[in-house]
């Protein structure tokens, strides 16, 4: 069982669950984290853009808990000397919630489709909270419908303890799965996928 930054705790049947975030917590390491960047990096702003739209953002709350705009703007990096950024592969609607969460701590419930953008999102830019939040939304969210996009998603994003979370959900919900037809269109989808669920329901039966 996996513990990574003491934000995920056990249950029953090795399944996990990523403790709620404590918004005046977060926001007193959030001053901490900034209260250690260059004075440069609290006075600016920069531009993130997205094809025609711009979102214009303090560098320190970006660099306070992302390692990769960190990285970025502490480098003499080309984003860093011109203070505009380009985003790639993200929507609009994705990184403003990205960046109202890096303010507030608290990430508004969504649909699974966008909570699974911001999950993509805050994996690439290396924000810890950010994907334990959506985690925590999204396994509140698990059905037998939606939970093998959910697994792929795990296994893409090397993320084991969410991976653990569907393949328990999948364990306990396996008669059903097996009666409304989702495990065939499971084999003929991705069997490699289907082959590692079996063999973990063995385990664990």
């Amino acid at each position: 069982m996996c513990f990574p930054g003491g934000h995920r705790q056990s249950r029953t049947r090795g399944t996990v669950l990523y403790t709620p975030l404590n918004q005046l917590k977060y926001l007193k390491a959030m001053a901490a984290s900034i209260k250690k960047l260059p004075d440069a990096l609290v006075e600016e702003k920069v531009d993130l853009c997205i094809g025609n739209e711009i979102e214009t953002v303090n560098k320190a709350i970006l660099c306070a808990k992302s390692s990769v705009f960190s990285k970025m703007f502490q480098n003499e990096m080309q984003e860093s000397k011109q203070n505009t950024v380009t985003i790639e592969d993200v929507r609009m609607p994705v990184l403003k919630s990205l960046i109202s969460f890096l303010c507030t701590g608290k990430l508004p419930d969504n649909d699974v489709e966008f909570l699974c953008e911001v999950y993509y999102t805050a994996d690439k830019y290396d924000i810890s909270e950010l994907h334990d939040a959506c985690c925590n939304l999204l396994m509140q969210k698990v059905t037998v419908k939606n939970v093998f996009e959910l697994l792929k998603m795990s296994i893409s994003h090397q993320d084991e303890c969410f991976k653990i979370f569907m393949m328990t959900f999948i364990c306990q919900n396996f008669e059903t799965i097996l009666e409304i037809g989702e495990w065939e269109k499971w084999m003929r989808d991705d069997s490699k996928i289907a082959f590692e669920v079996l063999s973990f329901i063995d385990i664990n039966e």
